[in-house]
């Protein structure tokens, strides 16, 4: 996320799919990094940025989506 302010601080949450709770990330930073893999898939995140005064703004929620690699192999 990009954000302008002093002392921001970003907590992340994400949602597995098929859940139906969320998570809290032990990611603090302003960009959420993650393995890619197809268990990823339909995984969703957002983030809530809280400024020195305790305002709070969130992000909107994104959805991962993670293609599987295809064996495009040919045949003789």
């Amino acid at each position: 996320v990009s954000a302008s302010g002093n002392t921001l601080k970003y907590q992340w949450y994400y949602r597995k799919s098929g859940a139906t709770t969320w998570s809290k990330s032990a990611q603090t930073a302003a960009t959420y990094s993650i393995k890619m893999s197809t268990d990823m898939d339909g995984m969703q995140i957002y983030c809530v940025i809280t400024d020195k005064y305790g305002n709070k703004v969130q992000t909107n929620t994104v959805t991962v989506g993670v293609k599987a690699k295809i064996d495009t192999g040919k045949f003789l």
